[in-house]
């Protein structure tokens, strides 16, 4: 069973065309080679992503699904991935748990992959292999597949947001599932997965990135910035001639 937990406004086109191309790939697979497995796409939306793939993992237990592969919606995915997800698991049975490769949305793009457990935080992995399978301690959830019976043996909920006592932000509730479940887990780096960011620009984009000098109200809204003829010039020398818009 694919799972999209999704607390985004829309799906983007690059997401679709790729989990179409997932759908296209397995189906032309599966007749080639008279495979006997099945596929469903089910999407659950939430305000907290943490209960969208509690109650994921639920709606695969109840259905009998033996797998359930978690996609995020933000991201893209390879033609094959299904495929070689099942392909995994078929020559490594004892295995619980696959991911494949992603990395954070910014800089030093690291790679969500972890290979161990230190002073109460996973530590992200430095460096791995890309031709062959390997084993990690942790991943993320945006391109894991995982076996339903796990959580028949585990304790819910599986999926669980942490936070410090001050309300700040401590883990997510994809360390938490691994971090309590302990599956072994490998990660097949052929399948590799690309993160989308998605932004919205504006004037405070222009004034902030340009240091112009801002003037706010008191709820820091800005109501409007000041500019000397020198920054102006300063300005169209980087983005091209804006002096000829002035009023």
């Amino acid at each position: 069973m694919i799972a999209l937990p999704d607390n985004h406004p829309f799906f983007s086109k690059e997401f679709v065309d790729s989990l179409i191309n997932i759908q296209t790939d397995f189906y032309r697979w599966k007749m080639e080679n008279d495979s006997p497995h099945t596929l469903s796409i089910i999407c659950q939306g939430s305000v907290c992503l943490d209960e969208a793939r509690n109650s994921l993992v639920r709606l695969a237990i109840k259905n009998d699904q033996t797998h359930i592969f978690f996609m995020d919606t933000d991201q893209t995915f390879l033609p094959e991935a299904v495929r070689l997800m099942i392909e995994v698991f078929e020559a490594n049975p004892d295995i619980d748990a696959c991911t494949g490769l992603y990395t954070w949305k910014k800089a030093p793009f690291t790679p969500h992959i972890y290979g161990g457990y230190l002073d109460g935080k996973f530590q992200s992995a430095a460096q791995f292999p890309l031709d062959k399978i390997f084993e990690v301690d942790a991943a993320g959830t945006g391109i894991l597949m995982i076996k339903t019976d796990l959580f028949e043996r585990t304790e819910y909920p599986w999926f669980k947001f942490g936070f410090n006592d001050d309300g700040s932000f401590k883990f997510g509730e994809d360390l938490y599932f691994f971090k309590n479940a302990k599956p072994l887990t490998v990660c097949d780096p052929r399948n590799r997965s690309q993160h989308l960011k998605l932004e919205g620009y504006g004037i405070d984009d222009y004034v902030d990135s340009n240091k112009l000098k801002r003037i706010d109200n008191d709820e820091g809204q800005l109501m409007g910035f000041k500019v000397t003829k020198r920054k102006m010039k300063e300005v169209a020398a980087k983005h091209g001639d804006l002096t000829k818009h002035q009023v």
